[in-house]
This record gives structure tokens, C-alpha cells and sequence, in this order.
């Protein structure tokens, strides 16, 4: 009975992942087709080009389906939970190691983000 109820679970949880990465295709191929869209534009109106571009930009989760935008919320917020109780299960040592190691990671973003500009300024 519990071998049933686990393939269950296992089941309605690659169901429920292949739903929702089917809603992100089709968010997805919509925010394209925006994009194409607006690319049109350009042609004919520049200076209204480069607004709309920033306000499509900025508002970038202006479109999306409303039951796409719950289900990605509750995902976020499932998520959070998760790192939430993973948290309380470390021990100090884990918590440690894994704070180092972010912090490792937080310096390489720097460095390449300081490459980067360096770039830039060379150009």
C-alpha cells in the first residue's frame, strides 16, 4: 500500500512539474512574441522604441496569466520553505561550510563583474 501511495506521489509530482513548466513555455513564447512585436516598432518610432523597450523591461511580469503568476508564486514561497527547514536541519559546521562557500561565490561575481566594467571602460 505505501509502495502504491509513494509511485503515487512520484507521479502527481511529474505531472504537476510537467504542467507548470508547460505554462512557462507558453508565458514564454507569448513575452517573445511581444518582444517581435515591439521590435516592429523601432522602424517607424524610435524615441517611443526605446520607452516602450524600458517599460517592457521593467514591467516584465506585466502579462503573465494570472494562474501562471499564482502557481509561480506558490513556488517561490514552497521553495522558501524548503531552504527554511534544510536551514534548521544543518548542524554549525554545515552552516559554516555553506557560508564560506557562498561567500566564495559572491567574490568570483565580483571579480568578473569588476572584469567586465574594466572591459567596457577599455572600449
Amino acid at each position: 500500500m505505501a509502495l502504491l501511495l509513494g509511485a503515487g506521489a512520484v507521479l502527481y509530482l511529474v505531472g504537476w512539474i510537467g504542467v507548470s513548466f508547460s505554462k512557462l513555455i507558453q508565458a514564454a513564447v507569448s513575452r517573445q512574441r511581444e518582444f517581435l512585436a515591439l521590435l516592429e516598432t523601432r522602424k517607424t518610432d524610435r524615441n517611443g522604441f526605446t520607452k516602450r523597450v524600458r517599460e517592457w523591461l521593467l514591467n516584465w511580469e506585466r502579462n503573465r496569466p494570472p494562474e501562471l503568476a499564482r502557481s509561480l508564486e506558490e513556488s517561490w514561497k514552497k521553495r522558501a520553505e524548503f531552504y527554511a527547514a534544510v536551514d534548521k536541519m544543518l548542524t554549525t559546521e554545515q552552516r559554516s561550510h555553506l557560508s564560506h562557500r557562498l561567500q566564495d561565490y559572491i567574490d568570483d561575481f565580483r571579480y568578473l563583474a569588476a572584469q567586465k566594467t574594466a572591459v567596457a571602460r577599455n572600449d
